[in-house]
């Protein structure tokens, strides 16, 4: 695979990158799944980082946690590392499946691709 792209990753120009704006506030969504799981249904709540305070209060309601982080904010990953570690020892969510999703990996990868096709 050629140095600038990752495994997954769409075919799409070295710098084609998403722009993307973090959640503000607390959105919702629900998704369907598609058959044979036509009764399948998940409601969503995402709850943006600056919202950190509200977290707890969603806690008893979870049925499982999806921890993002977007590890292309390189200052903000100690943060996020601090911020998940107080949020899986809550007591509300001892029993709650956590799923944790490292988002942009490939963007730094590219970065340093692109640098090193400038250099001299």
């Amino acid at each position: 695979m050629p140095p600038d792209r990752c495994a997954g990753e769409p075919l799409a120009p070295a710098d084609a990158v998403e722009d993307t704006t973090p959640t503000i506030g607390v959105e919702m969504d629900s998704l369907t799944a598609p058959k044979p799981w036509p009764r399948l249904r998940f409601e969503l709540r995402e709850i943006g980082g600056v919202m950190v305070q509200l977290w707890p209060q969603y806690y008893d309601d979870a049925g499982l946690l999806l921890f993002v982080v977007d590890v292309s904010q390189t200052t903000q990953v100690a943060a996020a590392a601090v911020e998940l570690y107080h949020t899986l020892g809550a007591p509300a969510l001892r029993d709650t499946p956590a799923l944790i999703f490292l988002n942009k990996t490939c963007v730094h990868d590219r970065d340093r691709a692109a640098d090193a096709r400038r250099a001299p």
